[in-house]
C-alpha cells in the first residue's frame, strides 16, 4: 500500500469497487437511514445517518473495521473482518486464514472465488451488511467498560439485553448508538 498521501490506481479500483457495491446493495440494508461512503487516501469511510460519531466505520482492501473512539483515541474494535487474500495455482482467490481455519476445524474447504473482487464482496462486504443488520441497526447503546488496571472493551447493546458490567472494579457506561432517536426506556 502507498502511504505517501497519493492514491494509486489499485487503491482507487478497490475504493470504487466498495462504493459501487454499497450503491447497488444499499436497499438490502435493514434500515431507512442514509448510508454513504467517502473515499480517502488510505480507506473508505462509511457514514450512516444518525450514527453516534464515536463509531468509526472504515473499509480497507484487507479489512473492514468498526471502532469505538473515545476522546480522540481508539477505545475498542467492535467489528473486524480481515481478509488474507491468496491466489491458487488455478487462478482462484480465497482467504488463507479461512482456508487454514476450515482445515483445522474439519469443516471442509473454504470457498474460492473467480476474482479478487468476488472474494472481497462475499468475504468482507456481505459480512459487513449482515453485521449491520443483526448487530448495529437494532442496537440502542454502546456499552463501554474499563477497569482501574487499564483493560477496556466496548459492545453494542440491543433493547431488552442484559448490560451489566457485574465485576467489582469495572466502570461501565452507556452512550446512545443513534443520536437522532430516543433510547428505549427499558435499557
Amino acid at each position: 500500500m502507498n502511504f505517501s498521501g497519493t492514491t494509486t490506481n489499485a487503491q482507487r479500483a478497490w475504493q470504487r469497487e466498495f462504493r459501487d457495491w454499497l450503491a447497488a446493495s444499499r436497499h438490502r440494508f435493514d434500515t431507512g437511514r442514509t448510508i454513504h461512503a467517502r473515499l480517502t487516501v488510505r480507506h473508505v469511510q462509511v457514514f450512516i445517518e444518525g450514527l453516534n460519531p464515536l463509531l468509526s466505520l472504515r473499509v480497507r482492501p484487507w479489512n473492514i473495521g468498526v471502532d469505538v473512539e473515545w476522546q480522540g483515541h481508539g477505545f475498542d474494535r467492535i467489528f473486524d473482518q480481515d481478509l488474507y487474500e491468496m491466489r491458487t495455482v488455478d487462478g482462484r482467490h480465497g482467504c488463507s486464514e479461512c482456508m487454514r481455519f476450515m482445515v483445522t476445524d474439519a469443516r471442509g474447504p473454504a470457498p474460492l472465488f473467480p476474482s479478487l473482487q468476488a472474494l472481497r464482496i462475499q468475504h468482507q462486504y456481505e459480512a459487513f451488511l449482515d453485521w449491520c443488520d443483526t448487530d448495529l441497526f437494532p442496537a440502542r447503546h454502546i456499552q463501554m467498560v474499563s477497569s482501574a488496571g487499564g483493560s477496556r472493551g466496548a459492545d453494542l447493546v440491543k433493547p431488552h439485553a442484559s448490560s451489566e458490567a457485574g465485576t467489582r472494579g469495572y466502570r461501565c457506561f452507556h452512550l446512545p448508538v443513534w443520536m437522532d432517536a430516543p433510547a428505549p426506556s427499558d435499557t
